[in-house]
């Protein structure tokens, strides 16, 4: 789970996380400060660093006025909500991954804010949990982590999530180059790779060839003169 957590928060920008337990929340916070925990550095720094700055100044805004909105309306901040300073961060982009305990009804969870924020949700029930997921104007990527195999049925059933990619014991950020990859709702608009991306060079025609001695119509429709 804590590993699950640590993915959501570093790789995936704006997310939303759906949990049973209270005690692992109140757990998540501890583990993000071990001294294992993702390093931020300098984007070129790759071999050992795992986040690095936002794009601009703008987005650094709008990463904190998320978290205040967030606040505002009942959120608590578990970790996270600064905006680092020093020599190696002096372009005053780089943030710390910020995780909040949100609700479902919380008004911040229905916006997309392209920043490390991770909103925290307890469930009672999977339906309670893929219905809060699913009330959202996005669509692009979702997953279950579950050992028990209805669940995983029922996540990529028509009754689970709406999402243009929906996985199982993986997380959601970036896809197989194999599969097709886009979203749904406001994340929609078609998808890229995967049988898509050669279908875009093809057309559709369809072709019946008539091996009998007679005339058939299409339907078995029956015309006899």
């Amino acid at each position: 789970m804590i590993r699950i957590v640590l993915i959501a928060i570093f790789l995936c920008l704006g997310s939303k996380g759906f949990c049973q337990s209270q005690i692992i929340i109140k757990t998540i916070p501890l583990t993000l400060l071990r001294p294992n925990t993702p390093m931020i550095s300098f984007a070129l720094e790759y071999r050992k660093n795992h986040v690095g700055p936002l794009i601009d100044k703008q987005a650094v805004t709008q990463y904190s006025k998320a978290i205040e909105e967030a606040k505002s309306q009942g959120g608590t901040v578990l970790f996270g909500n600064r905006v680092l300073a020093g020599k190696k961060y002096n372009s005053a982009c780089y943030v710390l991954p910020t995780l909040i305990e949100a609700s479902s009804k919380m008004e911040i969870i229905q916006q997309e804010t392209f920043a490390p924020i991770l909103y925290l949700m307890k469930y009672r029930t999977l339906e309670e949990a893929i219905a809060t997921q699913n009330n959202v104007p996005q669509g692009l990527s979702s997953a279950i982590f579950t050992l028990n195999m209805r669940e995983a049925e029922q996540f990529l059933s028509n009754c689970g999530s709406d999402c243009g990619i929906v996985n199982v014991n993986i997380g959601t950020s970036g896809a197989e180059i194999g599969g097709a990859f886009g979203g749904e709702k406001e994340t929609g608009g078609g998808r890229e790779s995967g049988s898509d991306t050669w279908k875009n060079y093809m057309r559709r025609q369809t072709c019946t060839v008539n091996y009998s001695s007679k005339l058939p119509l299409a339907q078995g429709i029956k015309f006899d003169i």
